[in-house]
């Protein structure tokens, strides 16, 4: 072969080890568009579910009780978290067994959204944007009556993973608290 055709044959060999790595690069990018894509999609299915029915209806049942005590009144104050404590417990037990379902509906449906955010399978940023706030102020709010539920009923890790995605959301937005929960409304 005459050195012309080996040039050619050199030259077109690097053309497409070239188009090969532009290639992958290219598939690289648009897996990670299908996946961020795909983790947006499955946020927003959970939020469409926290809008349905009968969890709007077991979000209504656990605020309800909060409208006629003025929180932001005695939040911060000196023992307003042993008060926020008592309130929430007397909504909760005894034998309130609505408000009970309702919280454990509520918390155990924020827990598997932790779990989504945790594993990566949500996309963190919507699911923050949509529930950060609620399910701190919930935390904060119901944090007696969740501990109970945890020990005495065998809910060992009610609460738990929505904890720690409220923790993460809280690192994020630098108002993190040593402590874990920063409960600004106690």
């Amino acid at each position: 072969m005459s050195k012309f055709w080996l040039a050619v044959k050199d030259g077109l060999e690097a053309i497409s080890y070239f188009f090969v790595v532009v290639g992958i690069l290219f598939g690289v990018v648009q897996y990670l568009t299908f996946l961020k894509t795909n983790r947006q999609q499955i946020a927003v299915s959970y939020i469409l579910e926290f809008q349905a029915d009968e969890m709007v209806q077991a979000r209504l049942n656990l605020q309800r009780h909060w409208y006629v005590y003025p929180v932001a009144a005695i939040s911060g104050k000196i023992g307003s978290s042993d008060v926020i404590d008592q309130l929430a417990m007397s909504f909760i037990f005894p034998g309130k067994k609505v408000q009970t379902d309702d919280l454990v509906r509520v918390v155990d449906f924020l827990d598997l959204i932790g779990a989504c955010v945790r594993e990566s399978v949500c996309d963190e940023i919507t699911i923050h944007r949509h529930f950060g706030t609620y399910s701190r102020n919930l935390y904060c709010l119901y944090q007696a009556p969740l501990e109970r539920l945890r020990k005495e009923y065998i809910l060992t890790h009610l609460g738990l993973a929505m904890r720690d995605m409220i923790i993460a959301n809280q690192k994020v937005s630098q108002v993190s608290s040593n402590s874990g929960v920063n409960c600004s409304i106690r």
